[in-house]
């Protein structure tokens, strides 16, 4: 979890550089299936870092393997995964947003 903190601090820390904001959210704007060339998703590249910084759910640890790549773990079930335990939670979110924004630029093109 540590790791994931140490990014959002460099997030906050950057003063709008958009390469960094690219460098640190992109990885979790992947794994939300974002697309970051379109401006649509750009808009919404808010809901990627909150992901980045969301903390994992009760009973569930983050760890890093010898490649630095992050995996979860369930304590309960005794079980690893790479998958974010929260991601889609926040694929959902980002779907509902994606809907509420097209729904309102269509509202805004029809006036």
């Amino acid at each position: 979890m540590a790791e994931q903190r140490g990014l959002a601090e460099q997030l906050l820390d950057n003063d709008g550089d958009n390469e960094t904001v690219d460098e640190l959210v992109s990885p979790w704007a992947e794994q939300l299936e974002m697309d970051l060339s379109a401006a649509e998703d750009r808009e919404l590249l808010w809901i990627a870092r909150d992901f980045m910084e969301c903390d994992v759910p009760d009973g569930w640890d983050v760890h890093v393997d010898g490649k630095n790549r992050n995996f979860y773990y369930n304590r309960r079930s005794k079980a690893s995964q790479w998958e974010h335990p929260r991601l889609q939670e926040y694929k959902d979110y980002l779907s509902q947003y994606r809907t509420y924004a097209r729904q309102k630029r269509e509202q805004e093109e029809r006036r």
